[in-house]
């Protein structure tokens, strides 16, 4: 008994132990999670993303000091956009600002206790704002005169800073007597910022350019200023719209995402883009103010974005995003966007978008073992988040509302086997963000929705009931083309050599005309066999690849002179045979001629007997006019029988060829 007793209470003291373990475990879990800042303060995808403003005391004065305040954004994807910034504070004691330089307060106060000189602001709440562009260069400093436009750290980093000086007066002068402003406010333009207590940490360090020298300054505080998008606006400014290429069905925002339509009540809450008086609406009061107008939509978003699953590969799969402005009063200068979807980390082509990856969600990550009771440590890095926006001087400002108010790009993603699926809305994203305002995303059971894949057995039965029906249709083209005639044969004379050509015509050019080149003088003729559709069977052979076929039989509804025509034997044009001219009266004299003088002189060459001979021609020519002109002065035309007697030829034989060119004639 006692044994038993004592083996039980050894096995509660050990369980016991182990149960004290597991608790120091979870408990030492809570601990560290306390000091890893949390993903679920004001934006999970930008844990640590805030504004912080550097107060660098730079020198002392009689009175006061001469500080630098610089606005540093360190978040990734949100910006500060025209207007720009607007910073105040509460001063701890009586101070004034004697002097700015790169920035001004928007009032001066009231001043009439100073005698002489007077201050810049004597406001005991002062309110801060930039220059614009273009200020004179000794009223600017390094950083500033930007109108208050801030870009965020990842897609601009040079201009993610702003900075102006201030000369304080009526203030301490030493560590000691200085007093750190508080009530720090920030608008970008409007609310949306929260600020905390001014903290005062290390002095900042500069280095100068030439790297061989440091500086540092007299005192400096930091003041942090978060970010809350349900501060910054009621309503949201984005919404997500979604379409596929294997549904199509378009899934668009959801129905007053951003407001309803309410001109009934509220006249200009929204403006139809076809209206004829939008140019007036745009231009008339309040253009000026940040207000937006927006074209008049189910959703009544300023913004929306389109995301479309294009198309899809083997190994691949295309998306294409499209960004759409409905405000008619403003641009979005250095627009950006971010959005989640766990194929970003195989993200293989981009195209006109820059794009950085984000991972919010990296580092370490605790995992309690229930069963064996360990804490496992487990190092996680999520690629799911990646940030887009447009590329400088090409698609980096997103216009007003209208034909140019939109950008797009497509993006190719690489398929991961163990995860890639069309099914239940997985290729459409998790969460968008657009300037860093989060967008309203339709409902999950709303996405495109995926159709079964048909089985192979189906795929196969519906593969051979189609065949036959495709035989059937192929099957009139098949015969048409062993039936009938590919080429005729047929034949034309060149109207300029009288050469006959040997033409093979196609069957589908038979109503056509078709141009033949001689290929003895590259004389150009035509030939029309579509003009005498019934002769050009006699003259012309069918051919299917060189052999001759018969003609078919008649159809019943022929006429009887086409069956006439049917019923003959094929009859092939052959050429024409060539017939001799007759010599002319001129070559048979020359012939004659010649063989005379020879036979008189048989030692003169031909060519003196040929030249002779043509002289004799042009003196014997009968058809030559009846008169003569005979060189020399006082000179009378003497008359044909005349001039024919004193010359060598024989008269009767030239008239007598002369009458045998006329009856030719």
């Amino acid at each position: 008994m006692a044994t038993d007793l004592s083996s039980s209470t050894s096995a509660v003291t050990g369980s016991m132990g182990k149960l004290a373990t597991f608790g120091l475990s979870i408990l030492f879990v809570l601990v560290l999670s306390t000091l890893i800042p949390s993903t679920e303060a004001y934006d999970s995808l930008d844990p640590n993303g805030n504004i912080t403003i550097k107060w660098d005391i730079m020198q002392w004065t009689p009175d006061g000091y001469v500080a630098v305040a610089t606005i540093f954004n360190y978040q990734q994807y949100r910006h500060i956009q025209a207007p720009g910034w607007t910073l105040g504070w509460t001063w701890a004691k009586k101070e004034v600002i004697w002097s700015m330089v790169g920035a001004q307060t928007t009032e001066q106060g009231d001043c009439s206790r100073f005698k002489g000189n007077t201050p810049h602001c004597c406001k005991k709440d002062p309110t801060v704002v930039d220059l614009l562009p273009g200020t004179p260069y000794n009223q600017q400093i390094a950083n500033c005169c930007k109108g208050g436009v801030i870009n965020s750290w990842v897609q601009d980093p040079a201009n993610a800073a702003s900075s102006f000086q201030v000369s304080v007066g009526a203030a301490g002068t030493t560590n000691k007597t200085v007093r750190v402003p508080k009530n720090f406010t920030l608008r970008a333009p409007g609310p949306g910022y929260t600020c905390g207590v001014a903290k005062i940490v290390k002095p900042t360090k500069f280095v100068t350019q030439d790297g061989r020298r440091t500086t540092q300054a007299l005192m400096t505080w930091n003041v942090t200023c978060t970010y809350s998008q349900f501060l910054a606006q009621k309503t949201p400014t984005c919404c997500v719209s979604l379409s596929s290429f294997y549904n199509d069905t378009i899934v668009n925002c959801p129905t007053c995402t951003c407001g309803c339509q309410n001109n009934a009540t509220q006249p200009g809450s929204c403006v139809e883009g076809d209206s004829p008086y939008l140019a007036s609406v745009i231009d008339g009061a309040g253009k000026n103010s940040f207000t937006p107008l927006v074209q008049c939509t189910s959703h009544m978003c300023p913004v929306r974005v389109h995301w479309h699953v294009k198309l899809n590969y083997k190994e691949y799969w295309r998306v294409k995003i499209a960004i759409t402005n409905f405000n008619y009063r403003m641009n979005y200068t250095q627009w950006n966007l971010v959005i989640q979807h766990p194929n970003f980390d195989n993200l293989t082509q981009l195209f006109s978008f820059n794009y950085k990856s984000l991972t919010p969600y990296g580092g370490i990550m605790m995992v309690a073992d229930l069963i064996s009771q360990e804490l496992m440590v487990l190092m996680v890095s999520v690629d799911d988040t990646a940030m887009l926006w447009g590329v400088k001087y090409y698609n980096d400002l997103l216009m007003e509302a209208g034909p140019y108010g939109n950008v797009q790009s497509e993006l190719l993603f690489r398929k991961d086997t163990s995860t890639f699926t069309f099914e239940k809305g997985w290729a459409f994203p998790r969460r968008v963000y657009f300037n860093g305002d989060n967008c309203v995303m339709p409902p999950p059971d709303s996405n495109p929705s995926h159709g079964a894949c048909p089985s192979p057995q189906s795929a196969l039965l519906s593969l051979l009931l189609g065949l036959p029906l495709l035989l059937l249709f192929l099957l009139p083209a098949v015969m048409d083309y062993l039936v009938s005639p590919t080429e005729h044969i047929c034949y034309v004379r060149c109207s300029y050599c009288n050469t006959v050509l040997k033409v093979g015509v196609p069957s589908k050019r038979m109503i056509d005309t078709v141009t033949v080149r001689c290929g003895h003088c590259d004389h150009l003729s035509f030939l029309c066999p579509g003009d005498h559709q019934m002769v050009l069977q006699e003259t012309c052979t069918d051919y299917i690849r060189g052999i001759p076929l018969s003609l078919p039989p008649p159809s019943s509804s022929s006429s009887s002179l086409r069956e006439q025509i049917i019923q003959k034997p094929p009859f092939v044009m052959k050429p024409p045979e060539k017939k001799h001219r007759m010599p002319s009266a001129y070559n048979r004299f020359m012939r004659e001629e010649i063989q005379r003088i020879k036979a008189a002189k048989p030692d003169i060459p031909h060519r003196e007997a040929f030249s002779k001979a043509s002289k004799n021609w042009a003196r014997c020519d009968p058809r030559r006019s009846t008169s003569v002109s005979i060189s020399g002065p006082k000179s009378k035309p003497a008359s044909v029988p005349q001039v024919i007697k004193e010359s060598s030829c024989p008269i009767m034989e030239s008239s007598g060829i002369y009458k045998q060119m006329e009856q030719k004639e």
